[in-house]
């Protein structure tokens, strides 16, 4: 499914659901997102093909997981990085 990723730097409301958001992508949550709008955010999101949340784990933070782990481990350690809001939208990620 194609998700859209909000995030970093959302407002407290936003924050306090997960330091990164997701939600299928031409939801009309998007509207609220990105500077100075209510949920904020450093942008009003990118769009990524994903079928779980591990594959959007991994687009996020794999540059920083490549510095403490192999490609190998990322198996193992991909838990450790799940700080994510995956709204209902989105839910069909496994």
């Amino acid at each position: 499914m194609k998700v859209t990723i909000f995030g970093p730097n959302l407002s407290r409301a936003g924050q306090d659901k997960g330091s990164m958001h997701v939600h299928a992508t031409g939801c009309g949550h998007a509207q609220h997102y990105g500077p100075f709008k209510r949920f904020g955010g450093d942008d009003n999101g990118w769009a990524i093909e994903a079928e779980t949340v591990k594959d959007v784990v991994l687009d996020i933070y794999c540059d920083i997981m490549s510095d403490r782990y192999t490609v190998e481990e990322y198996d193992e350690h991909w838990e450790e990085y799940n700080d994510l809001y995956i709204a209902p939208c989105a839910r069909k990620l496994r």
